[in-house]
């Protein structure tokens, strides 16, 4: 039904690059209305591009794409956003833009997850490093708008959860070593390199960005890393626990160190605790409460 054809990379694991294109067919006017349809095509082709790679929020996406580009402020970014296709009302005060600005930038989905781009043809799209989508031929420009503009968040949806695996992976694997005694003594090989005590610059209430992905990809494989070392260990959830100093639940804290405690004793079950608990602590972060009653559901098993 939907016709969406990968023209270039593979489904897994996608680059977290993406660029999407549809067709315009000739003979088709663009809609009325003060929208620049016009300026978004090239050759009957509608691209936009995205990059989850390296923006994993709002402010990430301002900031590579507006740098040095919002002369006129709060005023230069809203018009910039308007662009984009932000449905922003021309007699919202400053304050508001603000309040609303604020909110979206500790969304993990960014709310305009791709730019338009454009290309001569699809030869020349097709010559990016990128994932590359096509996503069918329209008549109306509106349509193929939605199109490429909607892709985006499914494939950064995908992209994300493709990374949160391969991190489980990982961590399955460290978690193996660590409790495996031999394989423990083989960690201070070359290979594998010395243990490292986990340093956090900061606190939670002054940390930006995406606390999940920072609590699985760094801080939980380095407390497991160094379930072997007791001394590096120790100071290790040390730093993590003056990091969460300021969480409003620090139980769900001292849980974490327990499950640790308990992985090193052989329960893998809590692999899944420790996930889930760093979920509910980054759903509360980021303020995401209607991901908390399945988590909760769940780690009521673990009680």
């Amino acid at each position: 039904m939907l016709n969406i054809i990968q023209k270039k990379g593979v489904s897994n694991p996608l680059m977290g690059r993406v660029l999407v294109y549809a067709r315009i067919l000739p003979g088709n006017e663009s809609p009325p209305g003060s929208f620049p349809w016009e300026d978004m095509t090239r050759n009957g082709l509608l691209v936009v591009s995205g990059d989850f790679k390296t923006q994993h929020n709002l402010a990430d996406f301002l900031r590579k794409e507006f740098k040095g580009e919002l002369g006129d402020g709060l005023e230069g970014l809203v018009q910039k956003l308007r662009e984009l296709g932000e449905d922003i009302p021309d007699d919202l005060n400053p304050e508001e833009i603000r309040r609303r600005l604020d909110g979206m930038s500790n969304m993990e989905i960014i709310p305009v997850p791709a730019k338009v781009v454009t290309f001569d043809s699809e030869d020349a799209i097709l010559e990016e490093v990128a994932d590359i989508f096509f996503v069918g031929e329209f008549h109306g420009v509106q349509h193929a708008h939605l199109a490429v503009t909607s892709f985006p968040i499914l494939y950064q949806s995908i992209y994300r959860e493709q990374q949160a695996l391969r991190t489980m992976t990982e961590i399955n694997s460290l978690l193996d070593q660590a409790l495996d005694s031999s394989e423990a003594k083989a960690i201070t090989t070359p290979q594998r390199g010395d243990p490292v005590v986990l340093e956090i610059k900061g606190t939670l209430e002054t940390f930006k960005g995406n606390l999940l992905e920072f609590l699985m990809g760094q801080v939980i494989p380095n407390l497991i890393y160094n379930l072997g070392y007791p001394a590096e260990f120790s100071l290790s959830i040390q730093n993590f626990k003056l990091f969460m100093k300021h969480y409003r639940w620090p139980l769900d804290v001292v849980e974490i160190e327990d499950s640790l405690y308990r992985l090193k004793g052989g329960d893998h079950r809590q692999n899944r605790h420790i996930e889930l608990l760093c979920r509910k602590i980054s759903a509360l972060f980021h303020e995401e409460f209607e991901r908390l009653p399945a988590i909760q559901s769940e780690l009521a098993q673990f009680k």
